[in-house]
């Protein structure tokens, strides 16, 4: 717009006006803006010049990467001055062949003022870049940074975009499979092999395929034993809206509590591939195009020191590590919308770890990854990401790790400044003036110290692994009573331990060094000691734990055999035996946990202990039965949980209703009086009942001796004993109505039930033992599977020998009813009454007794139709 007006006023001086100066005409001179012209010409070749300078500072190492140079330009304003200064020229042009005036002299004169300024500008900010590699290396950085960090978060903020529009469609993977679904038929879909970058999923195909879905269930596919329950089905989504989509890569899960036919299965899977919106060819992810620039850095500082231009990588590496921290810095601003796209942060580090593969070139190069890995790691309490420490403490121990490797005596010096280093991380956190997170802090710094003492000792060497758990030892050895201390003595009690396990294992890395063994012994009062057992077993060892330790890294599935734990144990109770001091009480479970432990320990040893092993076992002897005893006592006060006898109730229904049960066959009445009002039938023994002493842990709510005792476990076992006392009431009135038993054989059985019109078997019952009978063969024989088919069959533990097969509606009457007691309260849906008493008398472990009762009276039905079967002398003849 300034030019045209600028053009214009060149124009109208040219044509109408001339200007005058407090009334007087402006004096002009010939050929005016011809020398502006030439002289505007000559300033814009020295910007030129100027470029071409800058273009020199690319190939600087820095300005490898494409945002860097595109960022220098800017910071010396290389775009407002190549801008300015083409349309200058241009104008003064016009203004010198086709328009010359006194105005457009004034008019090419300002933009030509306009062009020397910006010169100026341009020039001297390249020269203050070019002169100070220092500021030029804080351009570049704030570039990467800020470059990469804005890149992730757009990128990030799009795809969340994109996210919400299918939120709710897709399964959650981490919601609860009910049991239907759990065995169900999965069907994966494809994405298509393009390898483009997933844009979003339109919603609308999802719902489609969904209703398929849905009608192909109404519509009658579902089996027959869940036809009942509709249970939804479910679509699960495998693929990242931003990631690229990998050659037959899977996008859709798709699982049904039935399966589909052929037409529906092809529509569902034509639906969710037309879902995908992919982004044009030649698209370029944020992390894809972040990792460039941070590869273009990679790659230059292995040139660099390849090469000997170790100043040149010692500013890349610097670069490099400032950058990584300020994205890292940015990420959790924006950590929701990151979860819909690849892990940016992840990447980067990893691919950033990868230049420290050289470290072994020379002990100079090691010193600068050193120099690196330090400045990171001093720099990495500011960014308040416990995750970014950790990643900055892995240098340490990937290079350590290359140096025992591939490094020889001339890296000794490297090796023992990775000591130094991780020593006084821990220290300078340890003293910082930021308390929130300091803890976490000086955590990760000691198991960094303790993993190299571990990386040491797989290698071999003796005298790394010997300076390296000097050093641990010393951490923090005049603050005693400190959570840091504690945490060193749990370093090296890990770390004993797997000298020792590697010993007992004939590992190939086992080391003969007592020395080294001495200096991995925690020393300490017994209640230290404990503190640091503890301290290790809470899983708290932060990037590499110690349990996974002896875990083989093989492609087989065979399982391991868990051993580290038991020499930590083994380990601390050395430590024990060697300490002085009271041992502290088990005031917890956690504390009785590891007492009962270390008692096993011991007597492992049988007669072979010492004297102060002896003494100690007595101790842990004493302190345990004292903690079983006060949570004995605490358990006897604690009060019955209704919702733990309801638990008991529920489970006994259940069982009960989980299997066939012969007193559900027989019709149900009131007992029959006669004309006195008494009854006409046996009811001499009329209760069936069970009564069970359980320890009183299964009914309180809280859990006592660190155990959960599962209240339902009782159900399973009262119903298997209720059902036996009906089974066997029963059993007793067949016998008594059956006047002529038969043989027990399979023939015998085949021919009382096909004697049987087949409407009127399905009303008849075979009771009989458990398993088959007589020649197997013959018992699965297809004829007599068949016939057993049409007829109830009832196994039960009760009868041996014999069998019984009857019609249940004419052959027995009976009257079951909860039995009505005190304190008795029936079980709903079945005829059983259920109370928990407290008059239990036991000694030791407090109990309480499970009293359940059923009135069950049985007697003589109307027209007894019973077949007995017995493998006894006295039998009719077949």
């Amino acid at each position: 717009m300034l030019v045209v007006i600028s053009a214009g006023a060149v124009v109208v001086g040219h044509t109408w006006i001339e200007p005058t100066w407090a009334g007087f005409p402006i004096p002009s001179v010939d050929g005016g803006g011809g020398l502006f012209w030439q002289v505007q010409s000559t300033f814009l070749a020295v910007g030129f010049a100027s470029l071409a300078v800058a273009a020199q500072l690319f190939a600087e190492t820095p300005l490898a990467i494409g945002a860097s140079r595109s960022r220098v330009l800017s910071y010396i304003g290389a775009r407002g001055f190549l801008a300015v200064g083409l349309a200058a020229n241009g104008l003064i042009a016009v203004e010198a062949v086709w328009s010359p005036s006194n105005l457009g002299v004034v008019v090419v004169a300002l933009w030509f003022c306009a062009t020397v300024w910006l010169l100026i500008s341009s020039t001297t900010k390249l020269m203050d870049l070019f002169g100070r590699p220092s500021l030029l290396d804080v351009v570049v950085t704030e570039t990467l940074t800020v470059g990469i960090a804005a890149r992730l978060k757009d990128s990030a903020a799009r795809y969340e975009r994109a996210n919400r529009d299918v939120e709710g469609l897709f399964a959650d993977e981490g919601s609860a499979l009910t049991a239907e679904i759990r065995g169900s038929v999965s069907m994966r879909v494809r994405a298509p092999d393009n390898r483009l970058v997933l844009k979003a999923v339109k919603s609308i195909f999802v719902r489609r395929a969904m209703s398929v879905l849905v009608r192909a269930r109404q519509g009658g596919g579902g089996s027959e034993e869940s036809s009942h329950t509709f249970v939804p089905p479910r679509i699960h989504f495998d693929l990242t809206l931003g990631e690229r989509v990998r050659d037959g890569q899977h996008a859709f899960r798709v699982e049904s509590a039935f399966a589909l036919d052929e037409e529906s299965e092809e529509r569902v899977k034509t639906f969710l591939v037309e879902s995908l919106v992919f982004e044009p060819e030649g698209t370029v992810t944020a992390v894809e195009e972040s990792l460039r620039d941070v590869s273009s850095l990679r790659d230059t500082i292995g040139s660099s020191v390849r090469s000997g231009s170790f100043a040149t990588a010692e500013r890349a590496l610097e670069i490099l590590g400032t950058a990584l921290r300020g994205v890292w810095v940015a990420a959790p601003a924006n950590r929701d919308a990151f979860q819909t796209a690849p892990s940016p942060t992840e990447d980067l580090l990893r691919a950033a770890g990868d230049v420290e593969q050289d470290v072994i070139l020379s002990p100079r190069v090691a010193n600068i990854f050193v120099d690196g890995a330090m400045r990171r790691a001093v720099e990495a309490g500011r960014t308040g990401s416990i995750r970014y420490v950790e990643e900055c403490l892995l240098s340490f121990t990937r290079i350590w790790w290359d140096l025992l490797r591939y490094g020889d005596e001339s890296f000794e010096a490297v090796r023992s400044r990775i000591i130094t280093c991780v020593v006084n991380i821990a220290g300078y956190v340890y003293s910082s003036n930021d308390k929130s997170d300091r803890q976490a802090y000086v955590a990760r710094a000691i198991w960094a110290s303790v993993q190299l003492v571990k990386l040491a000792i797989d290698a071999k060497n003796v005298l790394a692994a010997q300076r390296a758990a000097e050093a641990l030892g010393a951490l923090f050895e005049y603050r005693e009573g400190e959570e840091a201390r504690a945490r060193v003595r749990a370093g090296q009690l890990v770390l004993s331990s797997w000298m020792s396990y590697l010993a007992s294992t004939n590992d190939g890395r086992g080391l003969d060094a007592p020395e080294l063994r001495a200096s991995l012994k925690p020393g300490g009062t017994r209640s230290q000691i404990l503190d640091a057992r503890a301290m290790a077993g809470r899983d708290e060892s932060p990037f590499n734990r110690w349990q996974w330790w002896e875990l083989n890294d093989t492609g087989s599935m065979r399982a391991q055999t868990m051993q580290m734990s038991g020499h930590v144990d083994s380990e601390t109770v050395d430590a024990l035996v060697a300490a002085s001091g009271p041992l502290p009480d088990a005031d917890d479970s956690e504390t009785a946990s590891s007492y009962r432990r270390f008692i096993d320990l011991l007597k492992q040893s049988g007669d072979k202990l010492n004297p102060a092993q002896e003494h100690l076992l007595g101790l842990l002897e004493k302190r345990f039965d004292g903690w079983e005893r006060a949570e004995d006592v605490l358990l006897s006060e604690a009060p019955i949980s209704e919702a733990r006898v309801k638990s008991i109730r529920e489970a006994l229904r259940d069982a009960l209703d989980g299997e066939p049960r012969l007193a559900e066959y027989i019709p149900r009445q009131s007992v029959p009086v006669n004309e006195d009002g008494e009854p006409a039938v046996d009811v001499s023994l009329p209760i069936l009942g069970l009564n069970l002493l359980v320890p009183r842990i299964f009914v309180v709510e809280e859990v006592f001796k660190q155990t959960y005792a599962d209240p339902t476990y009782f159900g399973q076992a009262l119903a298997t004993g209720f059902r036996d006392g009906e089974d066997r009431r029963i059993a007793e009135h067949l016998r008594q109505l059956s006047s002529a038993p038969r043989r027990l054989t399979v023939a015998a059985i085949r021919d009382a039930i096909a004697s049987v019109d087949e409407d009127e078997a399905k009303h008849h019952v075979l009771f009989k033992p458990f398993g088959g009978m007589g020649n197997l063969g013959e018992w699965y024989d297809e004829e007599l599977r068949m016939l057993l088919g049409r007829v109830t069959v009832i196994e039960t533990a009760v009868l041996q020998d014999e069998a019984f097969f009857f019609d249940p509606r004419t052959t027995l009457l009976s009257c079951r009813e909860p039995e009505q007691k005190a304190d008795l309260h029936p079980v709903p849906g079945t005829t059983i009454a259920l109370g928990v008493f407290e008059d239990a008398k036991s000694e030791g472990e407090p109990t309480v007794r499970i009293e359940t009762g059923e009135r069950f009276v049985i007697w003589r039905g109307e027209r007894p139709k019973v077949t007995s079967f017995r493998n006894s002398a006295e039998v009719t003849r077949e």
